[in-house]
């Protein structure tokens, strides 16, 4: 399912923001680590539950998506926390730099804002903010906080584009994988792929065992989307193995004792009657 532009927007400011104002301070041939706490709705407002949670998820996958930071979420985390409360988090988890974002509502203002923790200056080095007033001015607000990050951008560029799907043939579910990053949940479109090559992956998740439908190499121009169609063949349904024939209640599997038994005596048997009442009845 495609995002809106405000959730796409914040998930890009986030992601050059990392590009932008973040030196590496790992080993030389190690990857800054980075934690994200999960994007939070201080609005009180359910109505932008999903758009925040939505949020968290693309700002973590554009992060992985880029391959040049080991990302790690923590949704856990709830409420501000002090500079020496950062420190300890990141010493404790070996954290290089901590991302967070928050929405709140100031009256009628809506604001929303974008920082970075820096372990190594022990101090939020980027805080940017944008204001909205109503639910329209959502996007008008996105584009100001996305301005006002791309004014900082000094650093390496990242150019993305976006991934279609077309699933053909059945509806049964599937999911994607770029570069061993899993997309679940049968998605119809995904934004914010780093333009370049990629390894792409359609796998069918329904029936007893996953099936590979798609195996292939792409090259995704920035700026563009680019539609890939598949097949998907039904999921074979599994044969169920015929019930045993139920006999009658009022009746009672005959086991023979004794082959020297003739027919009547089974019958008998079956009928719990004793020779005696086989006399009487007759």
């Amino acid at each position: 399912m495609k995002t809106n532009p405000f959730v796409r927007g914040l998930a890009a400011a986030f992601v050059f923001l990392t590009l932008s104002a973040l030196p590496a301070q790992t080993a030389k041939n190690e990857k800054s680590r980075i934690a994200v706490f999960g994007f939070t709705n201080n609005s009180g407002d359910e109505t932008f539950d999903t758009p925040t949670a939505t949020a968290t998820d693309n700002l973590v996958f554009s992060l992985r998506m880029i391959g040049l930071y080991d990302v790690f979420r923590d949704d856990t985390v709830r409420g501000p926390l002090t500079a020496a409360e950062l420190r300890a988090y990141c010493a404790k988890n070996r954290l290089d730099y901590v991302f967070t974002g928050s929405l709140t509502l100031d009256g009628d203002r809506q604001i929303y804002a974008l920082s970075v923790y820096d372990r190594a200056k022990n101090a939020q080095t980027v805080n940017e903010r944008a204001e909205g007033t109503s639910v329209l001015d959502v996007f008008e607000a996105t584009d100001t906080l996305i301005q006002a990050v791309l004014g900082a951008v000094t650093g390496k560029h990242i150019g993305f584009g976006a991934l279609a799907f077309t699933p053909l043939g059945s509806t049964d579910p599937y999911e994607v994988s770029i570069d061993d990053l899993v997309v679940p949940n049968s998605p119809r479109s995904i934004d914010y792929v780093t333009s370049g090559a990629h390894r792409l992956k359609v796998t069918r998740v329904s029936g007893d065992t996953p099936t590979d439908v798609l195996s292939m190499d792409i090259n995704l121009p920035e700026s563009a989307t680019q539609t890939v169609s598949f097949f998907l063949e039904s999921a074979p349904v599994a044969e169920s193995e015929p019930a045993p024939e139920e006999l009658p209640t009022d009746q009672t599997p005959v086991k023979k004792t004794s082959k020297w038994k003739n027919e009547n005596e089974y019958v008998m048997d079956a009928l719990h009657l004793s020779p005696m009442d086989h006399v009487r009845g007759g």
